[in-house]
């Protein structure tokens, strides 16, 4: 039986700050025209910035070829200038896999448009929040200098498109920790509110003293990205159903499953790497991706601790 596909729904408001679109030509089978808008774009909110992936039609597959509303706006980002406000609707259903310059394989969740709205003025509030649906497949705590945070280091794993898994980093916060250890398991499917935000680690250290003029604040710490929970709905039972009757329930099996072929998949793009250069993230990798930071620590990753059924 064939495994659903998972949900993730993000909004994201803010400013652009940087883009690479273009228009390409193309042609349905049917010979009917389109055009397709593809490339990227960065949008900038708060202190953090985060690549968006495009590429959307004019007009819809099937035998009416619809039109698509959004198309317009999306093609319209390419006169915006530097710091126009935008409103993006974002889904997460696939990993960009690279091997990095340390030589170990690091995965960074794609920011995929579904849709965009320029916006007048500012925005009151810079926010990047959103749910994701997935079965929590590991719950560690976190340590820092070798004392526990508080805090819990999840990881949920969606199903996207394919039946690929996606296997999501997640930060619970020490006042959430207990609701999250009562509500949820191993094993668990459920819906996750989150809060995505560019965190900065380490501290600020002003120059020596000698010489002349001003001292410089030299930052000796780090910046990544981490999505934390910040609300989650009941989990989902074996007998639950959607409004056109359809079960919700994935079995754990069937996650763990998916989870080895990633492995394999994943092992497959190490294998092929040692014939060749390495490939590189672009310059915002080490922005977006809690997981590519969590593969170059000293300690190695964070989540692969303790007993699991899914590892």
């Amino acid at each position: 039986m064939a495994i659903r596909e998972t949900f993730s729904k993000f909004k994201a408001i803010g400013r652009l700050k940087d883009k690479k679109l273009e228009i390409v030509d193309g042609r349905f089978d049917d010979g009917v025209e389109f055009n397709t808008v593809r490339g990227r774009f960065v949008i900038g909110v708060e202190n953090g910035e985060y690549t968006c992936e495009v590429y959307m039609r004019d007009k819809f597959a099937g035998e009416d070829h619809k039109s698509n509303s959004d198309f317009d706006m999306v093609k319209e980002l390419q006169v915006c200038g530097t710091d126009t406000p935008i409103e993006v609707q974002i889904r997460t259903n696939r990993f960009n896999d690279y091997v990095g310059k340390s030589g170990k394989i690091a995965s960074v969740d794609c920011f995929n448009v579904n849709r965009v709205k320029i916006l007048n003025e500012p925005a009151e509030e810079e926010k990047f929040e959103g749910a994701i649906e997935g079965m929590v497949t590991k719950i560690v705590p976190e340590y820092r200098n070798e004392e526990e945070t508080g805090r819990l280091l999840v990881e949920v794993t969606g199903v996207g498109y394919g039946e690929k898994a996606l296997p999501h980093a997640l930060i619970v916060e020490e006042d959430l920790a207990d609701g999250f250890n009562d509500t949820y398991e191993l094993g668990s499917l459920a819906t996750f509110y989150v809060e995505v935000k560019s965190v900065e680690y380490g501290e600020k250290k002003t120059g020596s003293t000698g010489g002349f003029g001003r001292k410089a604040d030299i930052n000796t710490g780090f910046t990544r990205v981490e999505w934390h929970v910040i609300g989650g709905e009941e989990p989902v039972d074996e007998e639950q159903v959607n409004n056109k009757g359809e079960k919700l329930y994935i079995n754990p099996q069937d996650i763990k499953n998916l989870l080895e072929e990633r492995k394999v998949e994943l092992e497959q793009i190490l294998k092929e790497s040692k014939d060749k250069k390495p490939r590189t993230a672009s310059k915002n990798t080490n922005k977006q991706s809690f997981k590519a930071m969590s593969e170059s620590m000293a300690d190695g990753n964070p989540f692969d601790v303790g007993s699991n059924p899914f590892l």
